[in-house]
């Protein structure tokens, strides 16, 4: 029982370390496609951040499972600890938009949005959906800071749901696979 409430406490140890450096990320790469509304490449930059996070988050678990778990891995172990760091990254990535929005947006994305709905192309494509660009607005202007962090954080938890098998999948090792190899012991 003591060994396996210390290796729950090991997990939340590393996954809450890796979690606030993946979150971190997620607010580095959030605020540069925030603002990089009107420069591209910065919505690049950003989106190859989000992207790189997923490699990272595998790079971590492959280090707990090489450093904690002496090399082996079940399923189930390195899908918990993905969905762990996917957790604590998202409550620091809803931190970052709460604190974006409440202190130095100051009506940037709304303006953008603005500008965004009255082209001509939205225009017809908002028509199509039978809604107006005032209506849109009018919900958007509705939403207090505290609506897009937790925006925020529930859709990276629901992402990390789904990113978290094919994470685990690919940097699981069963003890199970590991008997089944032959040894040469010659």
């Amino acid at each position: 029982m003591m060994r396996l409430l210390k290796e729950r406490a090991q997990l939340a140890s590393y996954a809450q370390h890796d979690g606030l450096m993946i979150g971190l990320l997620w607010t580095a790469s959030y605020l540069l496609s925030v603002r990089g509304y009107e420069t591209q490449l910065l919505v690049l930059f950003g989106t190859a951040l989000g992207i790189y996070s997923l490699i990272l988050i595998a790079k971590y678990l492959r280090r707990y499972r090489d450093t904690v778990c002496h090399g082996r891995t079940t399923f189930l172990l390195s899908w918990s600890y993905s969905m762990s760091i996917f957790f604590y990254a998202s409550l620091i990535l809803a931190t970052g938009i709460f604190i974006y929005y409440t202190f130095f947006d100051h009506g940037f994305v709304f303006n953008y949005l603005q500008k965004a709905y009255t082209l001509p192309e939205m225009q017809e494509l908002l028509k199509t959906q039978g809604i107006t660009s005032k209506q849109l607005l009018d919900t958007y202007a509705s939403y207090r800071p505290i609506d897009f962090a937790m925006i925020g954080c529930l859709l990276s938890i629901m992402g990390g749901l789904v990113a978290s098998i094919p994470i685990a999948l690919f940097t699981r090792k069963d003890v199970s696979r590991e008997l089944e190899k032959p040894h040469n012991n010659f």
